[in-house]
C-alpha cells in the first residue's frame, strides 16, 4: 500500500476504540451520521491499525463511508483472514471479491458456507440474498427469485434481502415493482445507503427526475454521507449550474475526512473543471495543487 501507517511510537501513544465507543459509533452510523460517529473514535490510534474483530469491521465501514473504499476492502479482507471462522467477517469479505470481479469465487464460497450451516438467521438471509443477486446478475431469474424469497422468509426484519430483490427486479426491467420493494426496505432501515441509492436510480430510470432529486437533497440534508453530495455535484455540473456544483463538491470534501488518493485525484479533477468554467472556492486555491507523490 502507498499509504504510510503511523509509526510504532505514535500508535503506542493512542488506544484502540473501547466497546462503548464502538457501540456509540455504530449507533450513529446506522442513522447515517457518519461524521459524528467518526468524532467518537477519531482520537484513537490510526484506524488502519485497529485489531481484528468488531474494531476492524468498524474501521472498514468508516473507510467505506468517508472516502477510502480501498482501505475498506483491505481491512475487511484482513479481518476475515484473521478470524476465518467468523461468518460475518466471511460475508463482508465476499464484497471484496465482488469488487474485484471475482463473482464466481464469491458465489462458490458463499454457497459452501451456507451448505456447511449458518446459525444466525440474519447472516443466513444475507448470504442467500447474495446468491440470489448473483443469479440475477447472470439473468438466471428462475433461480434468483426463489433464493431471494427464501432469504426474506429467513428474516423478514432484514433490509438487505429486500435491497437485493429490488436490484434483481431492476435487472429484469421490472422497475415499478422494484420501487415498491425498495421503499419497503427503507421502512425497515431508514436512510440505508444501498437502498437509498437504488431508489434514486430507479426513480431516474422511471423518468421521475424531480422526485429523485428531491429525495437526494433530503438524504443530503438528513445524513452525513459524501455519496449524496457527489451525486448532487454531478447532477448540477451536467446542467452547467457551476456554482451549486461547487457547493456540493465542497460538501463532498468536508464529508470525506478519510479521502484516499483516488478520491483526492477525482476531487482535484472536478475542481479543475470548475476552475475552467470560472468558478472557484474562497476556501481553496483557484488552481488545484498537484497531488503529492
Amino acid at each position: 500500500m502507498s499509504d504510510e501507517l503511523s509509526t510504532s511510537s505514535a500508535i503506542a501513544a493512542k488506544s484502540f476504540p473501547t466497546s462503548e465507543q464502538i457501540a456509540k459509533a455504530k449507533a450513529l452510523n446506522k442513522k447515517g451520521l457518519h461524521l459524528q460517529a467518526w468524532k467518537v473514535v477519531s482520537d484513537c490510534a490510526d484506524f488502519r491499525t485497529w485489531p481484528s474483530g468488531e474494531s476492524r469491521r468498524l474501521a472498514a465501514s468508516f473507510a467505506n463511508r468517508l472516502g477510502s473504499s480501498r482501505w475498506s476492502d483491505v481491512l475487511d479482507w484482513r479481518n476475515w483472514r484473521a478470524q476465518p471462522e467468523n461468518p460475518e467477517w466471511f460475508f463482508q469479505a465476499q464484497f471484496v471479491r465482488l469488487g474485484q470481479g471475482r463473482w464466481w469465487e464469491a458465489f462458490q464460497a458463499t454457497r459452501a458456507r451456507l451448505e456447511a450451516g449458518v446459525e444466525s438467521p440474519k447472516l443466513r438471509a444475507d448470504m442467500m440474498a447474495l446468491l440470489g443477486w448473483l443469479h440475477g446478475r447472470w439473468r438466471d431469474f428462475d433461480r434468483a427469485f426463489p433464493l431471494l424469497e427464501q432469504a426474506i422468509a429467513s428474516d423478514e426484519s432484514r433490509s438487505w434481502p429486500f435491497v437485493e430483490k429490488a436490484s434483481v427486479l431492476q435487472i429484469a426491467d421490472r422497475r415499478e415493482e422494484a420501487v415498491e420493494v425498495i421503499e419497503h426496505a427503507l421502512t425497515l432501515y431508514p436512510n440505508y445507503r444501498p437502498a437509498a441509492v437504488l431508489r434514486v436510480e430507479l426513480l431516474q430510470e422511471l423518468r421521475r427526475e424531480e422526485e429523485a432529486e428531491e429525495y437526494l437533497r433530503a438524504l443530503h440534508r438528513e445524513t452525513e454521507n459524501p455519496t449524496y453530495a457527489a451525486r448532487l455535484h454531478i447532477l448540477h455540473a451536467e446542467r452547467d449550474d457551476w456554482r451549486r456544483a461547487l457547493d456540493y463538491l465542497d460538501d463532498y470534501e468536508n464529508l470525506s475526512p478519510l479521502l484516499d488518493r483516488t478520491g483526492k485525484e477525482w476531487l482535484a479533477a472536478r475542481r479543475a473543471d470548475l476552475y475552467l468554467e470560472g468558478v472557484t472556492s474562497s476556501a481553496s486555491s483557484p488552481v488545484p495543487r498537484r497531488l503529492a507523490r
